[in-house]
């Protein structure tokens, strides 16, 4: 499973039609993907159904960033969690208001930092991502190992398509 799956919806970075990361997850025997546009949700019902096509299991959620800078993401545990997503999401862009470091204390949505996060400590659905490049940071960090997941994004498919 992919946590971190962008398509063209999230506008500069992500280049996949919803039908290519479908197809995409299917080729690489993937079974399920996260979808996580950037500051937006607008994508989700045409990637799953392009997914629900091939038999790919996708699950919505936003990666919340401040202009380049990553905050969080959230990932909806259940339609629930969807709902609780796109509250805080409009509640931010209607007003204009910059994401804070921590994530709200949603009660349906799992929450992933990145590795750089220096807020409180880590509440029972939140986690670490850590990067592939990142593993040689983790003996200097004091980072309970526990809490981590791996963070690998996907944006696009190849140099060329980039």
């Amino acid at each position: 499973m992919y946590l971190n799956c962008h398509s063209y919806y999230s506008l500069l970075y992500g280049t996949f039609s919803p039908k290519e990361l479908a197809e995409n997850a299917k080729n690489m025997s993937v079974q399920k993907i996260i979808l996580t546009d950037i500051n937006i949700t607008t994508g989700f019902y045409e990637v799953y159904l392009d997914c629900q096509k091939v038999g790919i299991d996708v699950i919505p959620g936003v990666e919340f960033r401040n202009d380049h800078e990553v905050k969080y993401i959230a990932i909806a545990r259940n339609p629930d969690g969807f709902a609780e997503i796109n509250r805080h999401l409009s509640q931010h862009l209607v007003i204009g208001l910059a994401y804070t470091e921590t994530a709200p204390d949603f009660n349906n949505v799992t929450v992933i930092y990145p590795l750089s996060y220096t807020g409180n400590s880590l509440r029972e659905h939140e986690w670490i991502g850590i990067k592939y490049w990142e593993l040689g940071k983790l003996y200097k960090l004091n980072v309970d190992h526990e809490k981590l997941v791996a963070w690998h994004p996907v944006t696009f498919e190849n140099k060329t398509k980039f």
